[in-house]
């Protein structure tokens, strides 16, 4: 939670960041400029994993089935096998059979490798899209970071590498729509809004009003030329603004 002072106004530290107490009651400032530079390094790394893993997945081509303790077993084997016993035929049968063990258990191995690659590439993607996203930075009070701890459960990677909003992370089929383009998965600024308005303490993490400047978010809710509906609105912006006034 951030730390408030007695008229609920955030607290800053030193260098002007917003104080959180954690779980075990220790105050932390929290830096919008640290969290880009970390995004930036995990940006570089994640560039050179990319690398490794399809490099990985070419080697794995040739394998497929493993189990690394009966291939460990299956060298040992091996190495116990005498030169009298390397030409018996029923001994070069079971050689094979003890070689095929070791192929499988290799590959068992690179597969996991392989999918810990995986794992890391969606997460970076993931954290990307809150560092990226122009609702975080225009509507929330809190840095990307902050924002991605509260929501990244609703967000997963599809295999085209795309982020996709899940109203339930425990279902991968209960994708959320987006309302202005019907048929699509929402957007992420448009999904995370969602989101957002439904979070019961919504107005802790949300800039107030008088700092969304030139009432651009607000003009859907008066006059004649308001949108009634998220389908009229035309731009991403109303989108947002629509999704958090109802």
């Amino acid at each position: 939670m951030w730390k408030k002072d007695e008229n609920g106004n955030l607290v800053a530290d030193d260098k002007g960041n917003p104080i959180l107490i954690t779980a075990d009651g220790k105050e932390e400032g929290f830096s919008l400029e640290a969290n880009k530079q970390h995004i930036s390094s995990i940006n570089a790394e994640s560039a050179s994993r990319r690398k490794e893993i399809d490099s990985l997945k070419e080697q794995l081509k040739p394998f497929e089935g493993l189990d690394p303790t009966k291939a460990r077993e299956a060298i040992e084997k091996v190495k116990s096998f005498s030169e009298k016993d390397l030409v018996d035929a029923g001994k070069v049968d079971e050689i094979k059979a003890e070689m095929k063990r070791v192929h499988d258990a290799q590959l068992s191995e690179a597969n996991s490798k392989a999918e810990g690659y995986k794992q890391q590439m969606q997460s970076y993607i993931i954290g990307q899209s809150f560092g990226d996203s122009k609702f975080v930075t225009e509507k929330l009070n809190i840095p990307a970071d902050m924002a991605r701890k509260f929501f990244s459960d609703n967000f997963v990677v599809d295999e085209n590498n795309r982020v996709v909003a899940l109203h339930d992370p425990s279902n991968p089929n209960s994708i959320v729509f987006s309302e202005a383009n019907a048929g699509e998965p929402a957007s992420f600024d448009e999904a995370l809004a969602k989101f957002v308005n439904a979070y019961p303490n919504k107005d802790q993490i949300l800039k107030s009003s008088g700092n969304q400047g030139g009432g651009t978010n607000n003009s859907h809710k008066g006059g004649s030329n308001a949108p009634k509906s998220l389908s009229e609105c035309t731009t991403e912006a109303e989108r947002i603004a629509y999704l958090e006034s109802i």
